[in-house]
């Protein structure tokens, strides 16, 4: 019988890696995952911010057609109308022109949901009934102290000939969001536009509510207001926990959650006026401000039917500037 011999150069078969190799492994894969996760949220987060601006830009378009209709632009609450369904607003004024049902047919059918109303980025939105993540501007605002208009009005009809800035450079419809309810301060100082705020404000002079269309009383009003927005943006605020989440609705709702004002900046917190009833006219006590949840600005829908992106640090001349449709101004916002 022939022995077979291992010769002692010979190399072995080795199983497995050893402890260095595993961990070169492993620091290659979440050196890959640093990099790869980033850019997969980023591509998200614009995904989401693109859905929202289509979502704008068709509304804008519907606000076009309704005028080729009726030769004004939708008022921003019912001034006349025998809907029974419920009041009408901005949006619900347009749904036949974003293929929407009519109002009673959503009303009928316990709609709550419609998808072009809905932004994705603002979240979780199945228990929020009729919610809106979208809002019309009614700059300067009830109670702001302002001659100028917005181009949309509760009072007034607005057609495209009232907008002397130009179609172009008048904003229509913002993004909001829905305002949580609950929560804690510490949680309300990381994410102030997600909570809501109290603010107090100075109130007027019994002359301004006696004689609220004199000189003296709009310059007051205009200082009260001025005031209620440094308090809502820098304080002194007391954070409010809701008993309930703050939203638009598409329809029935006449409160001020299906309108904002340019003289709030974007992305301001949700302020509430402490005391309103002294004082019904305060500017906080009707209007809210443009918000999103995407990462530092607002998608705005002009009149024209376009849409831009415009950031959080815009100059407040040239955000209140493209909030108005007769203030006459030439600001550039780049």
């Amino acid at each position: 019988m022939t022995a077979t011999h291992l010769r002692s150069g010979a190399p072995l078969n080795r199983q497995g890696m050893t402890v260095v190799e595993l961990l070169v492994a492993i620091a290659m894969i979440g050196l890959l995952l640093s990099i790869l996760l980033p850019a997969v949220q980023m591509a998200r987060s614009s995904s989401r911010r693109l859905h929202c601006s289509n979502n704008i830009r068709q509304l804008v378009l519907g606000c076009a057609l309704y005028h080729d209709s009726f030769s004004v632009f939708p008022p921003l609450r019912r001034i006349s109308s025998a809907n029974s369904c419920g009041e009408a607003t901005v949006f619900s004024r347009l749904f036949p022109y974003v293929e929407v049902p009519d109002l009673c047919q959503l009303e009928e059918s316990e709609t709550q949901h419609i998808p072009q109303f809905e932004c994705p980025a603002d979240g979780d939105l199945r228990s929020a009934p009729k919610p809106l993540s979208y809002t019309a501007n009614a700059s300067p605002g009830d109670g702001s102290g302002s001659s100028l208009r917005g181009p949309f009005n509760s009072f007034e009809l607005v057609s495209a000939r009232d907008i002397t800035d130009g179609l172009s450079s008048t904003a229509g419809i913002s993004e909001d969001i829905v305002v949580r309810s609950k929560g804690t301060r510490s949680e309300g100082a990381r994410q102030p536009v997600k909570h809501a705020w109290y603010v107090s404000v100075p109130d007027v002079s019994a002359a301004t509510r006696m004689n609220p269309a004199s000189p003296a009383a709009i310059a007051e009003r205009a200082a009260q207001t001025e005031s209620s927005v440094q308090g809502c943006v820098s304080g002194p605020r007391d954070f409010v926990n809701l008993g309930s989440p703050s939203i638009g609705r598409w329809a029935g709702h006449w409160g001020s959650g299906a309108q904002y004002s340019h003289w709030l900046p974007p992305n301001a917190p949700y302020c509430i006026v402490s005391d309103s009833l002294s004082d019904p006219n305060m500017f906080l006590v009707h209007n809210r401000r443009a918000a999103s949840s995407h990462t530092r600005g607002v998608n705005v829908g002009y009149i024209d039917g376009h849409v831009r992106f415009i950031s959080d640090k815009i100059a407040q001349e040239a955000w209140r500037s493209m909030g108005t449709r007769n203030g006459n101004e030439t600001v550039n916002i780049d």
